[in-house]
């Protein structure tokens, strides 16, 4: 890729990004502002400082990561963190529809409440981001060869804990999956990659 195609397409996911959180913003609002799924004992100003400080997290993940892409194309730590700002940015506006009852006829999920989720679930696979940027710091490059095995297994690690959630959604029920039949049919979504 050359280097003013990876300029605009670094801006491009950083518009994503923006796109993204101001979706999942409106349906937070919408559903009028509840805490995010796994906080709910924190209500009022609490929940909304952890909502704001979630998307000033993934918000700063995509610009620091565009600023290094565009200036650096060939340094795989710009697109890592501008991934990681979008898989956070998708994982919370999964979250929102999941959760929107705005979107719903009252008492029931909205349409695809349960896929949604699940993939809201797979996105906060994010975390593993982290591991690669830490391994290609500073310079873009592994400090060794043998350091690729690390990669390797993380890889590996991400591909089972992938195909161990494709298995839940062959079982009836989401209760094995870490989403119970109850947040399951009310569309929220379950924290974590527990299987």
């Amino acid at each position: 890729m050359g280097t003013r195609t990876a300029i605009r397409v670094a801006w491009a996911l950083w518009g994503l990004i923006l796109t993204v959180m101001v979706a999942a913003a409106l349906l937070w609002a919408a559903n009028g502002f509840p805490p995010s799924t796994g906080s709910e004992s924190v209500a009022g100003a609490g929940a909304t400082f952890l909502v704001l400080s979630w998307a000033l997290t993934y918000l700063t993940f995509g610009s620091i990561g565009v600023l290094i892409a565009t200036r650096r194309p060939h340094n795989p730590i710009g697109w890592l963190c501008t991934l990681a700002g979008l898989m956070m940015a998708c994982s919370m506006l999964a979250s929102e529809y999941a959760n929107g009852s705005v979107l719903a006829q009252p008492g029931s999920p909205p349409p695809g409440a349960a896929w949604v989720a699940w993939i809201g679930n797979l996105l906060a696979a994010w975390i593993a981001v982290i591991v690669p940027i830490i391994l290609f710091f500073p310079d873009g490059k592994l400090p060794g060869r043998r350091w690729a095995m690390v990669l390797w297994a993380e890889a590996g690690t991400l591909l089972l804990a992938f195909l161990g959630r494709l298995g839940c959604l062959e079982r009836a029920g989401f209760g094995d999956c870490g989403v119970t039949d109850q947040e399951a049919t009310a569309g929220a979504v379950a924290s974590g990659l527990t299987a």
